[in-house]
C-alpha cells in the first residue's frame, strides 16, 4: 500500500514537472532565425511587423521584377470587388494588344482571344498556378475598367 501511494506521487510530481517544461520552452526559443540563401545574389527582407524592425536584410535595396506580387495583388483586388467568381468574362477586343505584347515577350499564357468568355474563377486559377499573364490582364481590366485604373487601384 506504502508503495503505491509513493509511486502516485512520483508519477505526479514527474507530470507535473514534465507540464511545466513544456509550457516553460517555447518562451525560451528566442534565437536568429536559420534563413540560408543559395546564392549572396538573392534578395531577401523578412520584416516582424510586431516589433517593427527587420529581421533578415539581403539585398534589400536592389530592384526586382515583382510579376507574382502582382499577381497576388491582382487575386486580392478581385476578391475584395466582390463579383461573382462563377460568372463568365467576355475577353475585350481592347485587350488584344496586350494580349498580343504578351506572347510576343514570351510571357506565361493561356491563350485567351477577344470574344472567348472565361470564368472569373478559371482565370484566377490560370494567374496564380501557371501564373498566366493574359488571365491577371483581363481579369484587371474586368475589375477597374482598364489596366491603368487597376494599377492606380493597386497602388
Amino acid at each position: 500500500m506504502q508503495n503505491s501511494t509513493l509511486f502516485r506521487r512520483a508519477a505526479a510530481l514527474l507530470l507535473t514537472a514534465a507540464l511545466a517544461l513544456t509550457l516553460v520552452l517555447p518562451g525560451l526559443a528566442a534565437y536568429e532565425m536559420p534563413i540560408q540563401t543559395v546564392n549572396e545574389g538573392e534578395s531577401v527582407y523578412l520584416f516582424n511587423a510586431d516589433i517593427d524592425k527587420p529581421i533578415l536584410e539581403q539585398n534589400a535595396d536592389q530592384q526586382r521584377y515583382i510579376a507574382s506580387l502582382t499577381k497576388m495583388m491582382t487575386a486580392l483586388l478581385v476578391l475584395e470587388s466582390g463579383t461573382d467568381l462563377s460568372a463568365g468574362i467576355t475577353i475585350p477586343a481592347s485587350l488584344t494588344p496586350e494580349l498580343q505584347s504578351i506572347r510576343a515577350n514570351r510571357g506565361h499564357t493561356i491563350g485567351l482571344q477577344a470574344g472567348e468568355t472565361v470564368r472569373r474563377i478559371d482565370m484566377m486559377y490560370a494567374m496564380l498556378l501557371p501564373s498566366a499573364n493574359d488571365a491577371a490582364s483581363v481579369l484587371a481590366v474586368d475589375t477597374s475598367g482598364s489596366l491603368a485604373a487597376f494599377a492606380a487601384q493597386m497602388n
